[in-house]
């Protein structure tokens, strides 16, 4: 996890105040451990498709003769595989590429059989064994399990028709054994990974309703300390005012010149008392942008821009719960609907309400769709008196924009 603090600078007619706090969360301790389902070109299960595929290549090089059509066309196929392969994981993982990822996995598979179907490569089938792990990551099981039988009875024909292999059958039930084994790895490596995410959304979750908790302690008790401040020693010194007044109006002079001293003291402590009981007044409430940070530091996948108002304060652990909850709701949408890659968040105190907004830079949509986790948010808000709106459109991400009474 690394934090950026990003400064502002004020100009010359800005209004004084505290300066927002502005950082951004970039989760490179989720990226840097995706074992066991790596991504990206240069990921070891990538290396190790790579190595797979120029093997072959080089069996199909040194299987070629004189009448080499054939053993060209399949070298010429698995190389088209390693095109496909490559293309698809250089491509982003959202929705404006699946068109491109769909048909670079099609590429793979037709070219895994064209590959067995021309070379004189015994090890031409391990091919689909590439292809039938991509496949078991992008469809659900049925779906794979009847592309993979299509396929296999395509390897099985083409094994009975040529001369390479004498046992057809065994053949195509030894490299199928092979593909069910990376069908059923890449299963348990995307369930691992979505149970790894799902894991670090709720110990977030977590983390920020601890924060939470902890900052209304500390609210309560600067409340409780500010009332025993104002009814016991403010009373206190009132009455001690009153009857040094009281004193003063004697006869004696020596001695009202000395109470006249007490009195302007007595003064003195009330006003010195008053503002520390408007101070720790001040301070009352919850401080949810705590809260927000401590969410967003843990929220897996997805990279968090933090701008919020250092004065960003609720009456109550209802309100605080309530926005804490829509932005964590608006963080899971972004990361597992939107296919989101950066969001950010701000939060700022505007007369008496703390207006709130999430912004993803996802796919977003055509028209909005209200599911549980919309109509969740809203009747959070509603509840304590706060607002939403919701607004979208295709290619322009989603932003959720709240507004909740600081009182």
């Amino acid at each position: 996890m690394r934090v950026t603090e990003v400064t502002t600078s004020r100009g010359a007619g800005a209004r004084a105040g505290p300066r927002p706090i502005l950082f951004a969360v970039e989760n490179t301790d989720t990226e840097a451990n995706r074992l066991p389902l790596d991504r990206g070109p240069l990921s070891p299960l990538s290396i190790a498709a790579y190595a797979t595929v120029l093997l072959i290549m080089s069996d199909q090089w040194l299987e070629l003769d004189d009448d080499a059509r054939n053993g060209w066309l399949g070298l010429a196929a698995s190389a088209a595989l390693l095109v496909g392969f490559v293309v698809r994981e250089i491509t982003d993982r959202d929705a404006r590429a699946t068109v491109l990822r769909a048909a670079m996995l099609v590429l793979q598979g037709v070219a895994a059989l064209v590959a067995i179907w021309f070379s004189g490569s015994n090890a031409a089938p391990v091919l689909l064994v590439i292809f039938a792990a991509q496949l078991a990551g992008t469809l659900s099981i049925p779906a794979t399990i009847a592309v993979l039988l299509v396929t296999n009875a395509v390897v099985y024909w083409t094994f009975a028709s040529g001369s390479w292999s004498s046992r057809p059958l065994f053949a195509t039930l030894l490299y199928a054994g092979f593909q069910a084994f990376a069908v059923m790895t890449m299963r348990l490596a995307v369930a691992a990974e979505r149970a790894r995410d799902e894991l670090a959304a709720a110990n977030a979750e977590l983390v920020a309703t601890r924060s939470l908790l902890d900052e209304s302690a500390r609210a309560g008790e600067r409340l409780r300390m500010s009332r025993e401040l104002h009814d016991v020693a403010g009373h206190g010194l009132t009455a001690l005012k009153l009857n040094l007044e009281l004193a003063d109006r004697t006869a004696e002079p020596e001695r009202g010149r000395r109470i006249k001293v007490a009195i302007d003291l007595a003064e003195q402590l009330l006003a010195d008392l008053r503002g520390v009981v408007s101070q720790l007044r001040r301070h009352d409430g919850i401080d949810v942008g705590v809260a927000i940070a401590a969410l967003a530091h843990r929220m897996p996948s997805i990279a968090v821009e933090l701008d919020l108002d250092p004065v960003l304060r609720l009456a109550t652990v209802e309100q605080g719960e309530a926005v804490l909850r829509c932005v964590q709701e608006a963080l899971t949408n972004a990361a597992r609907h939107a296919q989101a890659k950066r969001v950010v968040i701000r939060a700022r105190r505007e007369n008496d309400r703390v207006l709130l907004t999430v912004a993803d830079d996802g796919r977003g949509s055509a028209a909005l769709t209200p599911g549980n986790g919309i109509a969740g948010m809203r009747e959070r808000l509603a509840a304590i008196g706060g607002e939403v709106e919701f607004t979208t459109a295709p290619g322009r991400g989603f932003v959720v924009a709240a507004s909740v009474p600081v009182t």
